[in-house]
């Protein structure tokens, strides 16, 4: 029994390993006002994970048409300067120009240099469901493999954060990453938003947490303080206590910070090369758990090295061909 409990939690390591997992992947989110040409120029001299064009939050009704326009017309600009950089325009929300907005910037040209769509207020599976059809739709019409466009689903209300596991987790094919919106949230709920955020500490951990497990990438709301870039990083530290993956920037200058923030720390990833190479050899000796530098290390802390190497590009993962052999290794 002995033998086929420790294969089995061997299998179970191997397809932890292997799995989807992207949280190395997405740190910092750019917004760029989408009807502003200077943002776009501005913005390219700098490199978050993604480029999010915006057509909500930052563009007046009476700019609407203009920033659809713009838009549409900036999407090969932006992959042409940063072709690493993911492009996620924001549309508005369902109900209003959701459906106009996207129609508005897809085009035969820069359908397949979008990674996905930025969608706000979402607070039901419904109301995904609807996003996930519409978007299959436009897959179709543009001869694009189903699921390719991803969604960065913003959980805004106190609805949205009783049910995000399920949305996130119905949806995990179209859903990478997720959003916490703290304005909305605040007025929702029906409290003042102050400096520090301290009302939203049970909401954000909620939040970080169901994305966690239903393993999307959790990022948060901008923080509004865009001279203060203490402040940002003090909140960054805070954010990654609470288990938050990324964030979201109003203002180029914050970009650097968040990816620095969110980034291995050199003096982590040596820890955990060490103790990978150690965990590794004590496997092949048959062991699950070791002694590693005065303290007791199992199989959860070989994972955490294994993906903090991942994340700083020092390491591939575990490989099935290692994993077969360890399989047959009696663990005690």
């Amino acid at each position: 029994m002995g033998l086929l409990n420790h294969q089995k939690e061997l299998r179970m390591l191997g397809k932890l390993l292997f799995r989807r997992f992207t949280f190395c992947n997405i740190k910092s989110a750019l917004f760029l006002p989408a009807n502003q040409e200077r943002f776009y120029q501005k913005g390219v001299q700098y490199t978050p994970s993604i480029y999010v064009p915006d057509m909500e939050d930052s563009v007046p009704i009476s700019e609407k048409d203009h920033a659809r326009a713009m838009c549409k017309e900036k999407i090969k600009f932006l992959h042409e300067k940063n072709p690493k950089v993911r492009i996620v325009p924001r549309p508005n929300e369902l109900g209003t120009t959701f459906h106009k907005d996207i129609d508005g910037i897809l085009t035969e040209e820069n359908a397949k240099l979008i990674y996905g769509f930025s969608v706000p207020k979402i607070s039901t599976i419904e109301e995904m469901k609807e996003v996930d059809k519409f978007l299959l739709e436009k897959e179709k019409q543009f001869k694009i493999k189903e699921g390719t466009y991803q969604v960065i689903p913003w959980l805004e209300t106190t609805k949205a954060i009783v049910n995000s596991f399920e949305i996130l987790k119905k949806y995990r094919h179209r859903i990478e990453a997720a959003a916490f919106g703290g304005d909305d949230f605040c007025t929702d709920f029906g409290i003042k938003r102050t400096v520090n955020d301290a009302e939203m500490e049970l909401p954000k951990k909620l939040f970080a947490l169901n994305c966690h497990a239903a393993e999307v990438v959790s990022m948060d709301t901008p923080y509004i303080h865009i001279k203060n870039p203490e402040g940002l990083a003090k909140e960054l530290e805070v954010l990654k206590q609470y288990g938050f993956k990324g964030k979201f920037a109003i203002h180029p200058t914050q970009v650097d910070i968040i990816n620095q923030a969110f980034a291995p720390n050199p003096k982590e990833v040596e820890y955990s090369k060490r103790l990978a190479e150690a965990f590794e050899k004590a496997m092949k000796e048959g062991k699950a758990a070791m002694i590693f530098e005065n303290k007791m290390v199992d199989i959860a802390a070989y994972k955490r090295a294994v993906n903090m190497l991942k994340c700083a590009g020092i390491r591939q993962q575990f490989n099935p061909k290692q994993l077969s052999k360890l399989q047959t290794i009696s663990l005690h």
